[in-house]
């Protein structure tokens, strides 16, 4: 009874840590529906987009096809950033902080690559594929700035681990370590898939040379002692980790921190505002300012029930009165208005597609890889095998003779 109920219990941890390797709200660094892909040079640009438009994406954002609203002291106008480098100066007061930190969001930190965002469904594995394949017929060279690659293997490992416990055989293992090897190809470049090659052979001949001992010999069968399945379950877990030797992961960028509140308020909005960042928190200050520079506001993030004023002046008699007049006030109807605002626009869509508000932190593609959270998973998943391997004893083992 109680193996029974230890044995249910861990495949209920199984199935929950699988989950959690695909839970965008519990992992960090995602954006949301939107992959980040980052490309060697500028002039690759051109030829992705015409390439993605081809294989039916349309929610791309990149440095060249956003606008910002500026106020042509009338009203807000979109313009390009490129234009607004033209059409600005650094002295000029409708330039802000937003404006002059947002190509950060589209350039690598270190060597200034230029980085897209990609709306597609990041669990289905066919769209990376049909990506990775059109981009490596039309030569260009790309990688995926997303920590999606680590949870795809680790969640393939985790049903390995699974096969284990329950003692499939040798076939149905391999077949699924084929399968996450498969998976991690499409994340090479094309420089690293000769060494990947020879890598991945090698991994699947240690599994074939493990697997036949621990089917010949028929001393472990009988007294079920679990090292050979320890042993498995230990190269099945360390080899993986060495898949980054084969991928550039230099590469510098941002990546979101998401708060903890969800949905899109003042008082998560203010607490993610970071000026020297553009997240949507200085995105929506940026809004505000353009709106109510002319009545001499400053750069500061909206206080919820401030108004913005004009002074009115009314002859009476034989002198002025002077007035004041709300042009408007910070409420919800005002953050109401700069959320419809982001539907018109690829930034503001972008944005809100995350959900809820974040702050910004650069992170090389290698630390997003080597995320201390999931390999903790890892290790919840590694120690309940090794346990799992001395309190199951499977039947076929009970009929062994000397």
């Amino acid at each position: 009874m109680i193996k029974t109920l230890f044995k249910i219990l861990l495949v209920i941890l199984f199935v929950i840590v699988s989950i959690l390797f695909f839970n965008r709200k519990i992992n960090n660094h995602n954006w949301g529906s939107y992959t980040p892909i980052i490309l060697d040079r500028d002039e690759d640009v051109v030829k992705a987009l015409d390439t993605l438009g081809k294989l039916g994406f349309n929610g791309i954002i990149y440095e060249d096809g956003i606008s910002i609203g500026i106020n042509n002291y009338i009203d807000l106008e979109e313009r390009g950033l490129k234009d607004i480098s033209s059409l600005l100066d650094k002295n000029d007061y409708r330039n802000t902080p937003y404006i002059s930190n947002l190509n950060s969001l589209f350039r690598t930190k270190d060597d200034n690559k230029p980085i897209m965002y990609v709306k597609l469904d990041r669990t289905n594995i066919f769209s990376i594929y049909n990506i990775y394949k059109a981009f490596e017929q039309n030569a260009i060279p790309y990688k995926v700035g997303d920590p999606l690659f680590m949870r795809v293997v680790l969640n393939y490992l985790s049903f390995i681990l699974l096969l284990l416990l329950f003692g499939f055989g040798c076939r149905t293992r391999v077949i699924i370590s084929i399968l996450s090897g498969v998976i991690a190809y499409l994340y090479m470049d094309a420089s690293s898939l000769y060494k990947y090659s020879v890598f991945f052979i090698g991994y699947f001949l240690i599994i074939m040379i493990v697997e036949s001992i621990s089917f010949s010999n028929r001393y472990i069968k009988r007294n079920n002692i679990g090292i050979i399945r320890v042993l498995l379950g230990t190269i099945l877990f360390i080899l993986p980790s060495f898949f980054p030797i084969f991928i550039d992961l230099s590469n510098t960028l941002y990546t979101p921190i998401p708060l903890e509140e969800t949905g899109f308020g003042y008082e998560n909005l203010e607490n993610s505002f970071d000026e020297s960042t553009p997240n949507i928190s200085n995105y929506f200050t940026h809004y505000a300012y353009q709106k109510s520079f002319l009545y001499g506001d400053k750069y500061l993030f909206p206080t919820y029930g401030n108004s913005v004023t004009i002074d009115e002046f009314k002859r009476e008699d034989y002198y002025l009165s002077r007035n004041e007049k709300v042009v408007f006030t910070y409420d919800d109807d005002y953050l109401s208005e700069f959320l419809s605002y982001c539907d018109t626009t690829a930034l503001g869509r972008f944005y809100k597609d995350y959900g809820r508000p974040f702050k910004l932190e650069l992170n090389s593609l290698l630390s997003l890889y080597t995320n201390s959270k999931e390999y903790t998973y890892v290790g919840i998943l590694a120690i309940c095998m090794f346990f799992s391997s001395f309190f199951f004893k499977k039947g076929r083992d009970k009929k062994l003779k000397y």
